[in-house]
């Protein structure tokens, strides 16, 4: 079965409480009027690409893009990436639960941090 985007989100989430990793849901897309029926202008000092999932990880900025299997990844969330990456964070394209697994249980061996 195909899991929706909403539903990996869900899980990663409920991973990251399980590790006590501080987390939060990223919403940066433009407010919606209903009076207006139309999108409104999105705050100036947003950004294009900045991933669903935000964090603190260890002490590192964590931020991780959430795609469902078929799901495209944009220009500007790869752009972000590299962004992220050169500024010493980690930046995670997940399509499941066990991507940010893969990548986090070993940076927690690597530190002397037992997994839960």
């Amino acid at each position: 079965m195909r899991q929706e985007e909403t539903n990996i989100k869900d899980a990663i989430f409920d991973y990251l409480k399980v590790k006590k990793i501080l987390c939060w849901n990223i919403n940066n897309s433009a407010p919606y009027s209903e009076a207006k029926k139309t999108y409104l202008r999105p705050y100036r000092h947003s950004r294009n690409g900045v991933s669903d999932i935000c964090g603190i990880f260890q002490g590192l900025p964590l931020f991780i893009e959430v795609k469902k299997s078929d799901g495209v990844i944009a220009a500007n969330q790869h752009e972000f990436k590299r962004d992220v990456e050169n500024e010493g964070g980690i930046h995670i394209f997940a399509r499941s639960v066990d991507d940010v697994q893969e990548i986090l249980e070993p940076m927690e061996i690597l530190n002397g941090k037992a997994s839960a």
